[in-house]
């Protein structure tokens, strides 16, 4: 695996995806939490396999995808284990890595679902499994004609709800298991750096944090009409952009940006406009 600084740097830019405070807390507090040890998944670095982004939906069951290549997906029934043993590693694509796309995304809301993009011009896929943990015949890779270089974000709040988005702004929808997808032009969300990065709580409810900007639906399957944008900072892309963001709900949303010092932006109505937004400098949080 990689070195201890990739794996922190992949591990900060995706923590708001991990821990949210509940949507009733006007305030972010420290939560308590106890972190275990990390865990090498291979025995010793190798070139191209470095775990870049995780989905969890219980602590029985997560899958992460890679940065590079191969294309391979990792998981396990028992992720608090602390064993390489306990992570199985999938390959089910040999595309290649482009610079100036984003990783691998994952999102899985169950273990009966998991859906995968491996983005890059040409070469992105997006492959989908009923039955993550059970090897590469379980995956499949899903043809979206508009969506040829993969997503570089993907939200599936359940099992008959998935939201994906493009490098070109376009947002992306299913309601059939990832089956078969629509697309619907938001509008200029790419971002201009990273990005963009989507988060749904629900089939009501998606947030987009692209830029400086927040775009929000409570009709994510609706035309581009259904969509509304907020400028939440003022500051130069080069100064701030966001890099996550996490919705557990339609009343509360946190969202990371990749300034120096970092801000964490917490919003109790994410479509209230810019000032229904808060910003305050985030503290790193020593794991390891």
């Amino acid at each position: 695996m990689a070195s201890g600084t990739s794996n922190s740097r992949s591990a900060i830019a995706h923590l708001s995806h991990s821990f949210i405070p509940q949507a009733s807390s006007p305030r972010v507090s420290s939560p308590s939490l106890t972190w275990s040890s990390p865990v090498q998944v291979f025995p010793k670095p190798i070139a191209g396999m470095v775990p870049s982004n995780i989905s969890c939906p219980s602590a029985s069951f997560c899958a992460a995808v890679d940065y590079f290549l191969p294309r391979t997906i990792f998981t396990s029934n028992y992720p608090s284990g602390g064993r390489p043993v306990d992570w199985i590693a999938t390959s089910v694509s040999r595309g290649l890595y482009v610079a100036g796309y984003s990783d691998g995304q994952i999102s899985c809301p169950s273990i009966s679902l998991c859906v995968a993009s491996f983005p890059g011009p040409g070469r992105g896929g997006v492959f989908v499994s009923d039955n993550p943990t059970g090897g590469a015949s379980t995956w499949r890779q899903v043809n979206i004609p508009d969506a040829s270089d993969g997503f570089s974000s993907i939200s599936c709040p359940s099992t008959t709800f998935c939201a994906a988005l493009d490098h070109q702004g376009d947002v992306f929808t299913s309601t059939d298991g990832a089956n078969t997808w629509s697309v619907t032009p938001v509008g200029n969300i790419a971002g201009s750096y990273i990005g963009p990065y989507i988060s749904c709580s629900s089939r009501s409810f998606c947030a987009i944090a692209s830029g400086n900007e927040i775009t929000t639906s409570i009709n994510p399957t609706g035309a581009s009409a259904a969509w509304t944008t907020v400028k939440v900072s003022h500051l130069a892309l080069s100064l701030f952009e966001f890099n996550s963001i996490s919705c557990p709900s339609a009343s509360f949303c946190a969202a990371t940006d990749i300034g120096l010092p970092g801000k964490l932006y917490i919003s109790n109505d994410p479509g209230g406009g810019a000032s229904a937004w808060s910003g305050s400098t985030r503290t790193a949080i020593k794991v390891s």
